[in-house]
């Protein structure tokens, strides 16, 4: 994990001055002001975003200050207005194996508790098409955590024919209907709802990094994997068409 200070906010709760006795002091951060900069919580697999309140006393030149802090979770604080513009593009296709295969999914944007629902088609296979022995959907995940660095993860990988049913040679049809809450069969799978998407935040406060701009965009994938050749020694030859979507909370997520 990458440490970095994107969001650093402050305020002065009390002058300077001297203190003879316990005092309390009172304070109200308004979290919806700060809705451009305060996101949510986030746990990926190169990256996390963790939110934390602290105070600090400066005391006088010759001793310490006081400091103290605590972690706080921060849930739903991305309101929509700064989540990633929609993605347009409901069909995937892919034409170079002989054939057509077009995955339809019908929308771009989902909920985190939501289904991916659609059909995934083949058509037109010619006589020397590659036979299909295996179709599979991921959804990936970049994530980014600074200006020019950034990883891609799986975070679902279902496999829509598998390679121990006959093999895909001529017009097909395969329904899908995959909950997004479901692991796969990708490594390190966790099931439950995913982290929602997140447009890049960049840091504008003087005490943050101003390189540590990070993201979190999704992806959706078909990968075609054809029956091997004869060749022992030959990988067998892989197609795929890649493209965005947009994962928005569950639809029972709380706030805060």
């Amino acid at each position: 994990m990458h440490n970095n200070y994107v969001v650093k906010k402050q305020w002065t709760l009390l002058e300077a001055g001297e203190l003879s006795e316990a005092v309390e002091i009172g304070f109200d951060i308004d979290l919806p002001e700060l809705k451009a900069s305060l996101r949510d919580t986030f746990d990926g697999q190169f990256i996390s975003l963790r939110h934390s309140i602290g105070f600090r006393i400066v005391r006088p030149w010759y001793t310490f200050s006081v400091r103290g802090e605590e972690d706080v979770a921060i849930a739903n604080a991305c309101l929509p207005d700064t989540a990633p513009p929609e993605p347009t593009e409901t069909v995937l296709r892919i034409d170079d194996f002989g054939g057509v295969c077009e995955f339809d999914h019908g929308k771009c944007t989902f909920n985190a508790d939501a289904h991916l629902i659609g059909s995934l088609s083949f058509s037109g296979l010619s006589t020397d098409a590659q036979a299909i022995a295996k179709a599979e959907l991921i959804i990936g995940r970049t994530e980014q955590w600074a200006a020019s660095q950034s990883e891609d993860s799986e975070v679902r990988r279902h496999v829509l024919h598998g390679d121990d049913q006959s093999p895909i040679q001529a017009d097909r049809v395969l329904p899908v209907d995959i909950a997004l809450t479901d692991a796969g069969s990708e490594a390190h799978g966790v099931a439950g709802p995913l982290a929602r998407s997140m447009a890049p935040l960049v840091p504008d406060d003087s005490g943050a990094d101003s390189q540590a701009i990070i993201s979190v965009t999704y992806w959706v994938r078909i990968l075609l994997t054809a029956v091997p050749s004869a060749d022992p020694k030959a990988a067998p030859k892989q197609f795929w068409a890649t493209h965005p979507i947009l994962i928005l909370p569950s639809k029972d997520a709380g706030s805060v």
